[in-house]
């Protein structure tokens, strides 16, 4: 049976990167004009990752090392999301990405203060965010 409550379950909320972000309603639909994934190719962030209404949600940045301070052996990008166009801190960060051209290889998933929280894995045909060995996304 289906519930009423609007909190989410205790398995999600423990596997949520950043619970203050947490939809009550479970599905969230993101768009990113394609002029702002031009921007953020070319250094220029952060870029507004935009809700159904056309608002911004989200601000994604591409900086060469994660915030967090620790450097990273691998040479490539993060990608980092934060909630206003001004925050030092990302609530989570992907990478390090290869620019130039598409990828198939796994990519670390970092949590708001940088610590590692699991990996963003190749899956079939898409993709997954593996943690502790389970698909939570």
């Amino acid at each position: 049976t289906a519930s009423s409550d609007p909190r989410p379950s205790v398995e999600v909320a423990q596997d949520a990167i950043c619970p203050a972000l947490i939809l009550p309603h479970g599905e969230a639909r993101f768009s990113i004009p394609a002029e702002s994934m031009q921007k953020l190719g070319l250094g220029r962030y952060p870029v507004e990752i935009l809700g159904p209404s056309g608002r911004p949600l989200l601000h994604a940045l591409l900086p060469v090392q994660p915030a967090g301070g620790r450097p990273d052996r691998d040479v490539g990008r993060w990608l980092e999301l934060t909630t206003t166009a001004t925050s030092r801190y990302p609530h989570a960060a992907v990478g390090p990405v290869q620019l130039g051209g598409p990828s198939r290889q796994a990519l670390e998933i970092r949590g708001p203060k940088g610590n590692a929280y699991g990996m963003l894995e190749p899956h079939g045909g898409g993709w997954c965010a593996r943690r502790a060995g389970r698909i939570v996304l």
